[in-house]
This record gives C-alpha cells, structure tokens and sequence, in this order.
C-alpha cells in the first residue's frame, strides 16, 4: 500500500536531471554541483511533505499503523538525493559494471537483514528497513567509488539549460508513475489488502524480472545512442539488436507462465493463492508486451524529444486507468482482464509513433521478434501435449513444475537455433563476456 505512494515522491526526487546530464553533450563541475545542490533541496521538502501527508495516507487506506512507515521510509528521500548526480557520472561514462556492483552488493546486504529481521518476529518492519539499507548502503559506495565532489556552486544558468529537457522528463514520469500505480492504488483502496496481495504477487513473479530486464537495457541504451543518434543505420542496428536481446528472455519466460502459472503458484504457495495463478495467466500477455516497449523511451530521450513521450504517455494513461476503473466491477481478476486489455489494444499506436521519432519503420520492431514467435508457438504446443500427457500418469506437482520449463526452455531455444543461429552465437558469446 505504501510503495505506489512512496514511489510518487521519487518521480519528483531527481525532477529529471539524471538524464538531462546524461544527454548533456558538455557538462562541468558547476554543472553537476548546481544539480547536486537543487537535488537535496528537493528532497529534503519532499521528506517534509510526506511526514505531513502521513496522517492523511492512513486515513486513506483506514489503516493506523501506515503513518509511522510512511514517515520512516520518507528519509529515503533525502538518501536519494545525494547519489543521483554520481549515478549520472557513471552512466554518462559507460561504467556500468560498476554501478551493477553496486546494485547487487546492497541489496543483497539488505535482503540478508530484512529475512533475518522476519526470522525474528519484525513483521512488515523487517521491510522497511530493507528499504533504508538498500538504500544507504547503494548511496554510501557510491559515494566511496566515486572521484567527484559537490562543490559549494550553484548556477542558475546551468539550471535553466537543463531544464527543459528534465523538465518534459519529469512530466512523463508523473504520468508513467500513474500508469504503473493506479492499479495497485484502486485495488488497495477498494479491494482490500487481500486482493491488493494477491495481484501484487503475480506482479512481481512475473513482471518484475522482466521489468528489471528492460530498465537495465535501458539504462545501457540511453547513453550509447546519445553517442551515435547521427548515425542513422547504427542507430537502428543497435536499437533493435537490444530489444531482440530482451525478447529472447522474456518471450519463453512470458509463455511458460501463460501455461503453468496456475499450477505454479498452487504448488509453491499452496491453493489459498489460486487467484494469484488466474491473475499471472492474464497478465503475462501484456507482460511481454511491457518487456518488449519498456525501452522505446529512449529514442525519445536520446533524440531530445522527451515532450512528445509525455504526450503519448499521457494519452495511454487516461485509457489504462478507464480500464481498470471498468474492472474493479469484477474484483482483482477484472482489474487484471482491463489493464491487458487495453495494453494490448494500445501495443501498435506505441510503437508506431515511437518509431517515427526516431525514423524507424514499424515492420522493422515486428519482423525482429519472428524468430521468437516461431519458437514460442511451437513450445506451447510441445508443452501442452507435455502437460496432458504427464498430468495422466499423475506426476508430482513439484516434478512438473520443474521438469516442464525445463523442456520449455530447451524446445525454444533449439528452435531459435535452426532459425537464428547468428543471433543465438551473439547471446552465447555476450553471456561468456559477462561471466
């Protein structure tokens, strides 16, 4: 309940600037210290508005104990504050590896403290102070690693020449953050806690390491295009290549939880969680949608259009949120039906206005993914004649669940090898670079 909430005081945190920097051509000490400065400002009042707010935020779900969390995690905001400038510097030179480190050491250190604080009978505190040290701990290394210093310099003039970029930045992420949001809002507020937990946990069995996939590619993406955006056919070469790389995960991913997403969540999490397995099925189409568009944010970015990103995405929003209005009617499951629905109605307009932006043809984004069409259409037919065939003999749940994606994943990329084994040779070899 608190996290949508939370997550609308972050879209405010960095007001853009993050990326402004990175599509910055010339950038200088005063520069970074000026965003540096405005940065902590803004988190510091957006600390002060949250602890006002908190009262409110209980009153609005009728749950008490929401005040204090509210209040504890808004700090996070300061925290955040002081590390977006060095995120900037270290994306803007590539350092990627680096800032992965990172990633990984602090939330693995606040994993390990929030399980051992449940362990101990923390409840949903345990949580949040998973929260605090995520973040802590990924600011404080940053800030070890890192050569540069704030220094005591603040320039209006290096504001204002960042602005209108981070400006239309900020706008968008406003109205994404609605987008990503209003669901769990609604469903919290007219549901219940049930059906919000429920939905939640489909939501992050299935999007959210999909999710995660695409914001990284993305982050890697931004700024080597900005690099190489006047050369037209790299450009597109690139692009296209790490959409591709995303398809590969996400499409047998997506269509493995299609077919064993109930079976899944009733084996793992037991039959009280049946509604989470309907919910995952549904989602999973719009799913692989999200992982596949998710990064076509950056030919607006990287082209310097980010004002006709917000536009689009402000159109997109109004219909997502009519949607899932209309499927509260029928609970958590029609919210689900809704929200699909008209991801999937909306899939084409996307990319075909993203791709003018950037002087793509559309037939290019499909044609890219054949190869993993073909091959998740003949998975699912070798899985289901799989499944029936197994589920006779009466199996083990637990053997099927694993037995089955086994065969699902070997089936799609035997597949992908016979059509693309170019393709499969370059994700071969950039998964030994990587190890």
């Amino acid at each position: 309940m608190i996290s949508p909430i939370i997550a609308f005081f972050y879209v405010f945190n960095e007001m853009g600037f993050n990326e402004a920097l990175i599509q910055e051509s010339h950038i200088h000490d005063s520069m970074l210290s000026s965003v540096f400065w405005l940065n902590l400002l803004i988190g510091i009042v957006l600390t002060f508005i949250a602890i006002v707010l908190a009262p409110i935020i209980s009153k609005f779900y009728g749950i008490d104990s929401l005040k204090l969390v509210v209040i504890v995690l808004s700090f996070n905001l300061v925290l955040s504050a002081t590390r977006t400038v060095h995120q900037a510097i270290f994306m803007k030179s590539m350092n990627f590896k680096t800032l992965s480190i990172i990633e990984v050491a602090s939330t693995s250190f606040a994993g390990l403290l929030a399980v051992i604080l449940a362990l101990n009978g923390w409840g949903y505190w345990s949580l949040v102070i998973q929260n605090i040290a995520a973040n802590f701990v990924n600011t404080a290394i940053l800030w070890i690693l890192s050569d540069w210093r704030p220094s005591f310099i603040y320039s209006w003039k290096d504001i204002k020449q960042l602005f209108y970029f981070s400006n239309n930045v900020t706008i968008f992420k406003i109205i994404n953050y609605i987008a990503r949001n209003i669901d769990y809002i609604l469903i919290g507020k007219f549901l219940g806690a049930q059906s919000l937990g429920y939905y939640t946990l489909a939501y992050k069995i299935m999007l959210y390491p999909i999710q995660n996939l695409s914001q990284v590619v993305s982050k890697v993406l931004f700024p080597s295009l900005v690099e190489i955006k006047e050369n037209l056919d790299r450009f597109k070469s690139n692009f296209l290549n790490a959409l591709k790389y995303i398809g590969v995960v996400s499409f047998p991913v997506m269509t493995l939880l299609i077919i064993m997403g109930p079976l899944f969540i009733e084996t793992v999490f037991g039959q009280k969680w049946s509604t989470t397995g309907v919910i995952i099925q549904i989602l999973a189409l719009v799913g692989l949608k999200q992982s596949i568009t998710s990064p076509l944010g950056v030919l607006f970015l990287s082209k310097g259009k980010p004002n006709i990103q917000m536009k689009l995405s402000l159109v997109t929003t109004i219909f997502t949120t009519l949607a899932i209005i209309i499927g509260l009617r029928w609970g958590v499951v029609g919210v689900a039906t809704g929200y699909t629905f008209m991801g999937l109605l909306l899939f084409y307009p996307e990319v075909f206005i993203t791709f003018r932006v950037a002087d793509l043809k559309v037939r290019d984004f499909f044609s890219n993914f054949k190869s993993e069409l073909i091959s998740s259409v003949t998975m699912i037919l070798i899985i289901l004649i799989l499944k029936i065939i197994l589920q006779q003999v009466e199996i083990n749940n637990w053997i099927l669940i694993v037995m089955i994606p086994v065969l699902g994943f070997l089936v799609f990329y035997i597949v992908m090898w016979l059509i693309d084994k170019v393709f499969i040779k370059k994700v071969y070899k950039l998964l030994t670079d990587l190890i």
